[in-house]
């Protein structure tokens, strides 16, 4: 269900600055040439530089589908979904691109909105199949993670964009949704445990590690949280105290992910 959908690169109905041309051109070549990985990191520069341009975002998905990187091509897709809202194939790879990257609220709501919007659509039923699936699962992925009901459903849909936001380094954005989900649920632990990686790589070393050990009140074997407090403890010159904690992080088990 990540169908690409060829972008409209070379339209001479667009006007392009003569610089983002010139770019284009380049990333052009470097696609001819296979070099996909640079390709990606000039069009990420050029978004950046020429944000809310179809031909870039639409290039940056179709580059980073190639390279099997799903989350870029997930966050091309949501950016070309903003500017064509009504591009059917756009859509369901933006769905896809959700499921494949775990994010099922996310995903779940994005089928349920391309079968709202193309109920005809020849991927329809497909889509509803998919949609079934993600109704039989969820209820016991969202009670594995302390949730329930449709609260629940909206409270991890936020958590599910705020590591999307976190993952594009949009710091300020993830912790804005961050701090709205512990506005409903207080002690939601994965929650906790990116606001705290935030909060650090915001430079509020403080603020981290008085997340971290909130969680570690909670849960003392949390993984997660006890690498990120050692890392804290570490960056601030208190080896002596993270030393401290390394015996209850291998007791946890192997290395993980930081945030999560």
């Amino acid at each position: 269900m990540t169908k690409k959908s060829k972008a409209p690169l070379h339209s001479a109905e667009r006007a392009l600055p003569k610089r983002l041309r010139e770019d284009l051109a380049e990333v052009d070549d470097l696609v001819e040439e296979r070099d996909l990985s640079a390709a990606r990191q000039l069009l990420y520069e050029l978004d950046h530089q020429y944000p809310g341009r179809l031909e870039v975002v639409s290039f940056l998905a179709e580059v980073a589908y190639d390279l099997g990187d799903m989350e870029s091509y997930q966050y091309g897709c949501e950016q070309w979904l903003r500017l064509e809202p009504d591009n059917d194939e756009v859509a369901l790879g933006l769905a896809g691109a959700y499921l494949s990257n775990a994010r099922p609220c996310l995903a779940l709501r994005a089928f349920r909105d391309f079968l709202k919007k193309w109920p005809n659509h020849p991927h329809a039923s497909d889509a509803r199949q998919t949609v079934a699936g993600l109704e039989e699962t969820l209820p016991a992925l969202l009670a594995g993670a302390g949730l329930s009901d449709e609260d629940g459903y909206q409270i991890s849909l936020l958590h599910e964009e705020m590591q999307s936001y976190l993952n594009q380094g949009k710091y300020a954005q993830a912790r804005r949704l961050g701090e709205e989900v512990l506005q409903r649920k207080p002690n939601y632990v994965p929650a906790l445990n990116n606001l705290s990686a935030i909060y650090f790589m915001d430079g509020d070393t403080a603020q981290a590690i008085a997340t971290a050990r909130r969680v570690l009140d909670a849960q003392p074997h949390n993984i997660h949280a006890l690498s990120n407090l050692i890392h804290y403890l570490c960056a601030i010159a208190q080896v002596d105290e993270a030393r401290a904690l390394a015996p209850r992080l291998k007791d946890s088990g192997p290395p993980r992910l930081k945030v999560g």
